[in-house]
């Protein structure tokens, strides 16, 4: 995939959004918002796959979704750029 590819696919995503005629300030707010969650989510990850979290998130653990979460911040912060 290339860069132009990626673009198209992050245009896409952006115009499924739009129906929520958000306007931009608030776009750019919840873009951040949802970019700072997503984020939080694969340090939570992260953290369990170093066997740094309490037992029970680590009971909860499913090592096959890090590489999702990773694309969840990566998707999340081209949504931010999109945005601004």
């Amino acid at each position: 995939m290339n860069s132009k590819n990626l673009l198209t696919i992050v245009d896409q995503i952006h115009a499924y959004f739009e129906p929520l005629q958000i306007d931009p300030e608030r776009e750019l707010l919840y873009r951040h918002l949802k970019l700072t969650e997503e984020v939080g989510e694969l340090s939570n990850d992260l953290m369990s796959h170093l066997g740094h979290q309490r037992k029970e998130k680590l009971d909860q653990f499913d090592p096959n979704n890090l590489g999702l979460e990773v694309i969840d911040v990566v998707f999340a912060a081209l949504l931010v750029g999109k945005s601004a």
